[in-house]
């Protein structure tokens, strides 16, 4: 399928006569010549700076596709700057040839709602999540606050996954405080995360960590790891230090407990969130693609 794909599209820009192709993830691009410019939007390299969270095929897969996507585009576009710092090392490019476009939010406001303050949601479905550093902040949570309740939601847990998660969840005797689900319907999955008092990303690496800005523009506060990449905080969420469940429990302790701190990191993250519109990612990419058209025509007289 993937090669149908790779195949196909090029033959549907020269049967359209398409003005550029947008590929919207490397691995969405051509791996022929499509005779039109080339614009390829990266959202990470996962597989460049963790390998080890992937198999040798998915990672070879993956680093044979990207590098060759990216060299082949006529531009090419990060959705933040830590992305953009990896494509250079990487690849070997010159900053000013990576372009950066950040992601929108203002989709949340659409977004069904649910009622909120009995549960926190946090994700797995990616090797990147880190599930169970929240499993183990919980269990932290409920030793060192009386009457703990909050509920965890661990959405997008693969079926690969659940044993192990479930297993963590019984050794601390989280069967009632930790529920895990997989792929959940849209609607269904609106309402629980609309619902949340603390949206939470324990992740060893984002390209840009959406949920952090949807969270933010829905008044729901963030606990997030540092320095991997997820930008979307813009200092405006409570982060802790990557792979500690202690200091992870520590700050999502401090939101459950601190009523002014809560309010402050709310307040903060509305604020932020604000600027991200779906308008400005369009308006911005929009340009990018006109600026390879120019360039492909003035080359070709």
């Amino acid at each position: 399928m993937l090669f149908a794909q790779h195949v196909g599209l090029a033959g549907m820009a020269r049967r359209f006569d398409v003005d550029a192709v947008l590929n919207t993830t490397p691995v969405a691009a051509t791996l022929v010549s499509v005779r039109r410019p080339q614009v390829t939007i990266v959202h990470d390299l996962r597989h460049a700076v963790h390998p080890e969270e992937f198999s040798r095929s998915e990672a070879y897969y993956r680093r044979l596709v990207y590098h060759r996507s990216i060299r082949r585009s006529d531009a090419v576009v990060a959705i933040s700057e830590s992305t953009r710092d990896h494509v250079v090392r990487e690849l070997h490019l010159a900053p000013q040839d990576v372009a950066v476009v950040a992601l929108g939010a203002d989709h949340v406001d659409q977004w069904a709602r649910g009622v909120g303050g009995s549960h926190a949601v946090t994700f797995a479905h990616w090797s990147n999540k880190r599930p169970e550093l929240a499993v183990r902040a919980w269990a932290i949570l409920r030793s060192g606050i009386p009457g703990f309740a909050t509920r965890l939601e661990v959405v997008g847990v693969p079926p690969g996954a659940r044993i192990g998660l479930e297993s963590l969840a019984r050794r601390f005797a989280l069967e009632g405080l930790v529920r895990l689900h997989g792929r959940l319907p849209d609607a269904e999955y609106q309402r629980m995360f609309t619902g949340a008092s603390v949206v939470l990303l324990p992740t060893s690496l984002e390209g840009f960590g959406l949920p952090v800005i949807e969270a933010q523009r829905l008044g729901i506060p963030v606990v997030a790891s540092a320095g991997v990449g997820i930008e979307a905080a813009g200092g405006a969420a409570a982060v802790y230090a990557p792979g500690d469940a202690e200091s992870f429990a520590s700050e999502c302790r401090r939101l459950f407990t601190d009523d002014a701190w809560r309010r402050l990191v709310v307040a903060r993250g509305v604020e932020h969130a604000s600027a991200y519109t779906w308008k400005a990612t369009a308006l911005a990419t929009r340009r990018i693609i006109m600026e390879a058209v120019r360039a492909r025509e003035t080359g070709n007289e």
